[in-house]
């Protein structure tokens, strides 16, 4: 599976130098790889992926997993696919319960027309809001001014605001 489109990360490193009050370039580098891990953050507390992604799998990728089912490895639940068979391309939408996404194992299960499947996209992401933004950004600010753990394992969870942030979205439409 390789990665076709992924969507710019709206978190940039002004926005996020404005949100420390940092007016020098000492530390961009610093803070750009925190910028990183705080999507990569976000995005394991949420078990979703938030920046828009297309996966493309090719024929060769493709393996049957039972009755007439490909089964693949995806790292997050898409919410479309499109298969392409000798018929041409169809997407499909989760509504239309057209696949399986196993979040634990992280397989996605395509149904295996007779028409033969030579290829699949699925997109995955597209959520990011401005709460996610924001959360991001107390995680990059909290790691900015914490540099090191300290000795009451405080590094270990999230900041209170950004959880408080990330847990409003449960049950929302993302």
């Amino acid at each position: 599976m390789t990665v076709k489109t992924q969507a710019d990360d709206t978190l940039t490193l002004e926005l996020t130098k404005q949100h420390l009050y940092v007016d020098f370039s000492d530390d961009d580098t610093l803070i750009g790889n925190q910028i990183t891990a705080s999507l990569q953050a976000v995005e394991n507390y949420l078990n979703l992926q938030v920046l828009d992604t297309t996966y493309e799998n090719t024929v060769d990728e493709l393996t049957p997993f039972e009755d007439d089912v490909l089964k693949l490895t995806l790292p997050y639940k898409p919410h479309s696919i499109t298969v392409t068979d000798s018929s041409g391309a169809k997407t499909y939408t989760e509504r239309e319960e057209h696949y399986v996404y196993d979040n634990a194992d992280g397989y996605l299960y395509v149904p295996n027309t007779d028409t033969g499947i030579t290829a699949l996209e699925a997109v995955c992401g597209g959520v990011n809001t401005q709460s996610i933004d924001q959360a991001r950004l107390l995680l990059v600010g909290n790691w900015y001014a914490f540099r090191e753990a300290d000795v009451n394992s405080y590094m270990n969870t999230l900041p209170t605001g950004a959880t408080f942030l990330l847990d409003s979205l449960e049950g929302a439409v993302l």
